[in-house]
């Protein structure tokens, strides 16, 4: 069981285990090797669930007394800070693991043992891989707001590829009677981190109307197949997915990580000039009809209909996505990447500039920027963004690229005596 959990909060987290998501259309990091050195994550300015839903459905969001906005803002920079810092410790102060998992215990739940060695597990479950999978990335607070029963803070998670995922901590006291996060709604899997746990629970738990031994063969396919995501394995996870029993495969949980493998056995065949397949559509088809109300959808069909070329329903996605998370002007990364898809250089250019005033520290479209004004030979603009990646963001790129092809005209242009000059001078 410990291994499923902890595999489950990879899922959960970062929305496909080990392996980084693709909700951007296409991976926006320099190739390897790099042009720059990699630095230390800097703290930004302070500028539906049918069947899935568990049997104790979660109750008040903020128990009294109520958790103010200023505190919930509290507790969630303070969890941003302690993810930058990699801080195990701090964290599991601002995340009660513990109330958490007795949120996930189902009331059908009555053996002790069971109960004892599933809680044991999570908990350790817990320690070793959340933060692991918090930092994957670049976690930040994007604001508080109030809901029908307390507040809740939105926090968004940047994958190293552009790709994005976002949180709702649900703020509650600890035992100690201090603000804390008891709870995590998780874009890529659409519901609460104790809902997934609670439903994953019932499933592996024996009914009286099904045999312990197909029970057991039903929990070993899904650790299987989780298990073949984790090393990579994902046409292997389908092939073991279509030889699941029938409750197995139309579990929520199931469903998306078979969507998750698709989209990545799609990319894959794409990248070697081969047809796309249609798994992924039919994986995709399967989920929406058996969740037609899913709350992650937009997140989840971003890529689909990128890689199907509908941009325009791709596009439809990101301004869904943008409207449910209460507005994120980092999704005119994704944006401007669908821009470039349909050719529009030029509108996917407005849309990076645009994200660089927005958010000067993060350097992903000054990344694309560069890479555009390599393409056009527009050697003076490419040292214009050199130098102001460098005074904005905590990049610094090597003198020389490290090499990288791209970079081999620009090198022989009169443009590089400035460059070589602002790097002796500059940082």
């Amino acid at each position: 069981m410990k291994t499923l959990i902890s595999i489950l909060i990879s899922l959960l987290v970062t929305g496909c285990g080990k392996k980084q998501p693709t909700n951007s259309n296409q991976d926006k990091n320099p190739p390897v090797p790099l042009p720059y050195q990699k630095a230390k994550k800097e703290t930004p300015s302070k500028n539906d669930v049918n069947n899935s839903t568990p049997e104790n459905p979660l109750s008040e969001v903020t128990p009294r007394p109520k958790i103010t906005l200023a505190e919930a803002e509290k507790v969630a920079k303070n969890l941003q800070a302690a993810v930058e810092m990699e801080n195990s410790e701090m964290v599991f102060r601002l995340i009660d693991r513990d109330i958490l998992i007795g949120r996930a215990m189902p009331k059908s739940l009555t053996d002790a043992q069971q109960k004892k060695e599933i809680i044991a597990g999570a908990r350790t479950a817990f320690k070793e891989i959340l933060l692991q999978n918090l930092s994957v990335g670049t976690y930040q607070f994007l604001r508080v707001s109030g809901t029908p029963d307390g507040v809740q803070a939105t926090m968004r998670l940047i994958f190293p590829n552009g790709g994005v995922n976002y949180h709702h901590l649900v703020l509650g006291h600890s035992v100690d009677m201090k603000p804390c996060v008891v709870d995590i709604f998780a874009y890529t899997s659409g519901e609460y981190l104790s809902q997934t746990f609670s439903r994953l629970i019932t499933h592996s738990m024996p009914g009286a109307k099904l045999p312990d031994v197909t029970a057991m063969q039903g929990i070993k396919q899904f650790e299987d197949m989780t298990m073949a995501m984790q090393k990579g394995a994902f046409s292997r996870a389908l092939t073991i997915y279509e030889g699941m029993q029938p409750n197995w495969k139309q579990q929520k949980t199931t469903m998306q990580m078979r969507i998750v493998a698709a989209n990545q056995v799609a990319v894959s065949n794409l990248q070697q000039s081969q047809p796309m397949g249609d798994e992924y559509r039919k994986a995709m088809e399967d989920f929406r009809r058996t969740f037609p109300n899913a709350k992650n959808l937009s997140l989840l069909l971003i890529d689909f209909y990128t890689l199907n070329k509908d941009y325009k329903q791709a596009r439809a996605a990101v301004d869904q996505l943008d409207k449910q998370v209460g507005g994120d002007p980092y999704l005119n990364f994704i944006r401007g990447n669908i821009a470039l898809s349909q050719g529009k250089k030029q509108a996917g250019k407005d849309l990076f500039i645009k994200l660089t005033k927005d958010m000067p520290k993060n350097p992903a479209p000054y990344f694309t920027l560069i890479d555009l004004a390599l393409m056009d030979k527009n050697y003076k603009e490419v040292t214009r963004l050199l130098i102001n990646t460098e005074e904005n963001t905590p990049v610094r790129f090597d003198p020389d690229f490290n090499g990288i092809d791209s970079y081999k005209d620009y090198l022989a242009s009169p443009e590089n005596i400035k460059w070589k000059a602002y790097k002796k001078g500059g940082k």
